[in-house]
């Protein structure tokens, strides 16, 4: 059997797109996302035990990860996931969501004037991957997040 690509096509922005699922090395595609996606605060790469205890995920279902944080003054992330199966990839997701969802009980009192970019953020799965991102201009993420998961 041949290796390849695995292509699939995925909902973004209410439009069915092609995207390429596998061979997605997470640490290339945070990069892109972060390169191709403004920012106002400046993020940081967290290492696997802090991304795993920020998205309270289970490390049995990761097989590699790349999370940049913001400083705390803004919601700003981006989180990239490979699940080491499809099954973990929706446990992963449902972290995400839930990561989503603490920063917005975070920041509505704390910093209210954030909320739009939580409420816009970027979720994706493709295949095995999950990816967040919650930055300054989400449309613009969207775009880096679907070239990204072609990998």
């Amino acid at each position: 059997m041949e290796k390849g690509n695995l292509c699939m096509k995925i909902k973004m922005g209410g439009k069915w797109i092609a995207a390429l699922a596998a061979h997605v090395d997470v640490n290339k595609a945070a990069d892109a996302i972060k390169s191709g996606t403004p920012f106002t605060d400046e993020l940081t790469k967290t290492d696997t035990e802090n991304a795993e205890k920020l998205y309270q995920v289970d490390a049995s279902l990761v097989q590699d990860v790349c999370v940049y944080i913001g400083t705390g003054a803004t919601p700003e992330e981006i989180a990239v996931w490979k699940a080491k199966d499809d099954n973990g990839a929706a446990k992963l997701k449902e972290a995400a969501q839930g990561r989503l969802d603490t920063q917005k009980q975070r920041f509505t009192d704390y910093n209210p004037e954030q909320m739009p970019k939580i409420e816009s953020a970027v979720l994706e799965e493709s295949g095995k991957t999950v990816v967040l991102c919650i930055s300054a201009d989400n449309d613009k993420a969207k775009t880096a997040v679907s070239q990204a998961l072609k990998g």
